[in-house]
Order: structure tokens, then sequence, then C-alpha cells
């Protein structure tokens, strides 16, 4: 993994950076900018690891992209292997918990039992000694799981370029000359 010439991650500042803004946020801002990130790394490590090309950025980037939506990153990270079954289902629980604040004009907040319901069914991802504290604070609560999942993602990367796809020649029982077509 590169390091900075002080010795930090790149992916430490990122999530510092991250966290310092994402604590700053509403409730609404908090689900719905921990939806975008997550998605970014999605992507990221979506693209780490399929080939090198444009038919890879088309699958992703651009209108009507195929995998263009958090839903279908979700589920085809999970599909190649790229997530594991409990991360693939929590990350559809936040994907869960954006819709609600996204699609809702009605003011919601981690207070909310809608929300509050979903939040306490991810799994605790803070220090053990505030854990039944935390209990009563879903935003706090969120917050320790973003941070947590969040740093699970951001070094995915650099393990699935190791498995990343490239084109390979395979033996054709039939060879058509495309010259003659």
């Amino acid at each position: 993994m590169p390091k900075l010439k002080n010795d930090t991650h790149p992916e430490i500042l990122q999530l510092g950076a991250f966290l310092n803004n994402f604590n700053q946020e509403s409730d609404r801002g908090a689900a719905l900018s921990a939806a975008a990130v997550l998605e970014d790394r999605l992507e990221e490590i979506i693209k780490a690891f399929l080939i090198d090309g444009k038919s890879s950025l088309k699958l992703l980037d651009g209108f009507n992209a195929p995998i263009g939506t958090f839903s279908s990153k979700i589920l085809l990270a999970h599909a190649l292997g790229l997530l594991q079954d409990d991360e693939f289902q929590q990350i559809e629980l936040l994907r869960r918990i954006r819709n609600q604040f996204a699609h809702t004009w009605e003011y919601l907040n981690f207070e909310s039992n809608s929300i509050k319901s979903l939040v306490f069914t991810l799994p605790y991802m803070g220090p053990s000694d505030i854990k039944e504290d935390c209990r009563s604070k879903p935003r706090q609560y969120f917050n320790f799981w973003v941070a947590g999942i969040l740093i699970n993602l951001l070094w995915r990367k650099n393990f699935v370029i190791k498995e990343k796809r490239s084109n390979k020649e395979y033996i054709q029982l039939y060879k058509v000359d495309v010259d003659t077509i």
C-alpha cells in the first residue's frame, strides 16, 4: 500500500477528512453522505477488479450505465465476491435507510422509529466500553458503523487489485475470419 512522506496511508487521510465532515451533518445528510461515500468505494473496488477498458467504464459511468445505481453496484460487488455476505446485507440496510431519508417529504431523524429499527439491525462497530450507551443513541451507533464499514472498504481495493481481471485468450473451437465477412 502506498504511503505518503509522513508514513500516513492515503486511506487514513481520506477516512479522517470524511469523518470530520460526516460528524457535522444533519441526520438526513449523514445517511445520504454515508451512502454516497460507500457507493464510491464500491465503484472503486469494482473498477479495480474489472479489466481496464472502455467496456468496464461504460458499465459504471455515464447516462443509463447498467451498473450505475447504488443498488446495482452492491449486487455486482457481492456477485463477484468483492463483498462478504455480512457486508452485502449491511450495505443493503444502509441503502434502505438512505432511501427512507431521500424519498420522503416528512421530517425524519435517527430517532424516528422506522430509521432507528433499521440502524439497530446493523452490527455495533464502536468501542466496547460505550456499547450500551450507544443503544440509546442511534445516530452515534450509525456513525460508528459507517466508520467501521468504511475502514474495511477503503482497503478492499488494495486486496482486490491482486485478482484483477485481464483479457485472456481462450481456445476457439471455431474461428471466423473477420476479413471475409
